[in-house]
């Protein structure tokens, strides 16, 4: 496994544990954020969470097979994973006060996966030519 790979299993890691506290919050907290009308609900909240984080925990043991779906899994996933968390951020969070300090760490998260996961060390790893 090439060890850029690594850093994106890590980087995965850390977006599984991220959602598992935000489900455990949301578990936690549930009379409250329903009680305060929580902006997507304590169900969305709770479902997005376990989502993210039973996909992100697949991907990170998926990942360790050199298979071309896996690779494409793991583009689609970060792709999906942007999309979702911008419009999440956008039009169901509010308020929306430290977008300026999310974006550059959001890009540089997104560039660095994708410098990864483009890499010619990845791509032949899961295309079946790593040497």
């Amino acid at each position: 496994m090439p060890r850029a790979l690594k850093l994106f299993r890590f980087f995965l890691w850390l977006n599984a544990l991220w959602n598992g506290l935000r489900l455990v919050g949301t578990i936690r907290f549930w009379n409250i954020l329903n009680e305060y009308q929580a902006h997507g609900g304590a169900l969305y909240q709770a479902a997005t969470g376990s989502g993210w984080m039973l996909v992100g925990l697949t991907l990170i043991f998926l990942l360790r097979r050199p298979r071309l779906f896996v690779w494409r899994a793991a583009l689609g996933f970060l792709v999906t994973w942007e999309i979702w968390f911008w419009l999440d951020r956008l039009f169901i969070q509010e308020p929306r006060v430290n977008n300026l300090f999310i974006l550059p760490i959001n890009l540089l998260w997104l560039t660095v996966s994708l410098l990864i996961l483009l890499s010619s060390h990845v791509r032949s790893y899961y295309h079946g030519r790593y040497i």
